[in-house]
């Protein structure tokens, strides 16, 4: 059991294991990441070549024939080759030099990549089993420096417990070096991850050894009209670093949420800290198909199906919305459903794999003439889980009220990070990027989604009641 992974220059994973109330670092030089790669309709000739190419490249250590699935809901697994790499922090730049090699002497395509673009710790876990969380209670400091003290470099202004760490700089490091080593904490969470190389300057070293190393360089990107800056990333040794400015998941729910998804994902708390929504989603599918033994693909290709004008238009209509009557009233009631696009998603069996598949010809969806397999879809699968697991703390909070037994805060910190997830695999499925996604899915969610809102309306004015709105999937009466 790890409470993170780091790499070191040379490229050896170490594992921090929880030791008693501390952690020791345990060097692995032995392992040996892997990608895979997949030659289109199987064609064996593209890996022959790939293997001729791969022969003299110092950075493989081996390439070996196998057999995995390439898709969800295949029926036979594909040829492929392991390409086994020399260092856990190569094995993009191998997948880059092999898209410009396939350019150069194939059609766009030719060669399907997998298991490419994992972060580091996570592919490590999964590689060789590790456990990213120890069997104790994880000890965590908070760091937080106020932004201007920050643009002026300026750690003067550094709180430890609420309380000025000191008026200059060697007070300052003082006193955090002697709560550091009183503490000895697994996590820093820090205001700003600006605050490592600050500190580090200061003569602070945050990590249970010397040094911080820079893990990616700081961006500012806009998004729907605004302009969003993100930080770079550091790691410290020994230590997970969850920067509060950047992980959208520590907001939202605190380190008990982050930690739910630790368990789940099998990712390092780092990690998790750091990714979006999507990311978590993707961690949890991923570690889901490896279990079926589903490699992840790497620059997606998959385009959408062709469809007739009258499908198209029906499908591309997104979820319902009903013209809302004007006026004021009274008595209105708000009925939701719960999760409903998730729950779509597992009770109708909804997965990219599942929708309009070639097994068979029904017109399961409404309003599109999509059928739906009979196998349990690998979305359900993945969602399964959260579904339970959140209507169960939810039961909970409201049966054990004020309960001292209950830890309300935390129940209330995973109920909140499992939210988000739910929110947002719905739309996942039609983002382009999104590794096992797939239009079709994304449309026919939609389309029972619509069916189930209109049979609502339809049942509710049946009974008497008057519908004055309804937004997606909720309805007021």
């Amino acid at each position: 059991m790890a409470i993170t992974i780091e790499v070191r220059e040379d490229g050896t994973p170490v594992r921090w294991e929880a030791d008693g109330d501390g952690a020791d670092p345990v060097a692995d030089p032995g392992y040996r990441p892997a990608l895979f790669a997949a030659a289109r309709d199987d064609r064996t000739r593209y890996l022959d070549w790939l293997r001729g190419e791969l022969a003299p490249d110092p950075k493989v250590a081996a390439v070996e024939d196998t057999r995995k699935f390439t898709a969800l809901g295949a029926d036979e697994r594909s040829p492929v080759l392991r390409i086994v790499v020399d260092r856990l922090d190569e094995v993009r730049q191998v997948a880059r030099e092999i898209r410009r090699r396939e350019h150069r002497d194939h059609a766009p395509g030719a060669v399907r990549l997998f298991d490419v673009d994992l972060d580091p710790g996570f592919r490590y876990c999964l590689d060789t089993g590790t456990d990213p969380l120890p069997d104790r209670e994880l000890r965590t400091l908070s760091l937080s420096l106020p932004t201007a003290a920050l643009a002026d470099d300026d750690p003067t202004e550094l709180p430890v417990d609420g309380e000025p760490a000191g008026d200059d700089v060697a007070a300052v490091r003082r006193r955090v070096s002697e709560t550091l080593a009183e503490r000895d904490p697994d996590v820093l969470v820090v205001s700003s991850a600006d605050l490592v190389p600050l500190l580090a300057d200061a003569g602070i070293d945050l990590g249970r050894r010397p040094g911080y190393r820079r893990l990616a360089g700081e961006t500012t990107v806009t998004s729907y009209g605004k302009t969003l800056h993100s930080p770079a990333r550091f790691a410290v040794p020994g230590r997970a670093l969850v920067d509060r400015s950047s992980s959208f998941l520590l907001g939202h729910s605190g380190i008990a949420g982050l930690l739910y998804f630790v368990r789940k994902t099998g990712k390092p708390l780092q990690g998790v800290a750091k990714d979006s929504i999507g990311g978590v989603l993707t961690a949890l599918e991923v570690r889901r198909a490896r279990e079926r033994d589903v490699v992840a693909p790497w620059q997606k290709r998959q385009t959408e199906r062709w469809k007739s004008l009258d499908t198209l238009s029906n499908a591309d209509r997104g979820a319902f919305t009903f013209q809302p009557e004007s006026g004021v009233f009274e008595g209105v009631h708000q009925l939701d459903f719960a999760s409903l696009f998730p729950n779509i998603m597992r009770e109708r069996n909804v997965s990219p794999e599942t929708v309009d598949c070639d097994c068979h010809e029904n017109d399961d969806v409404p309003e599109l003439d999509y059928s739906i397999c009979e196998r349990p879809g690998f979305l359900g699968d993945v969602l399964g889980d959260l579904l339970d697991d959140r209507q169960r703390w939810k039961r909970r909070l409201r049966a054990d009220g004020g309960d001292i037994d209950t830890d309300t805060d935390a129940l209330e910190a995973k109920v909140e990070a499992v939210k988000w997830v739910l929110v947002s695999c719905f739309g996942y499925q039609g983002y382009k990027h999104a590794k096992f996604g797939r239009i079709e899915a994304h449309e026919a969610i939609n389309a029972y989604a619509r069916e189930i809102l209109l049979t609502a309306k339809e049942r509710l004015e049946a009974a008497g009641w008057r519908v004055v709105h309804g937004i997606v999937d909720s309805l007021w009466v």
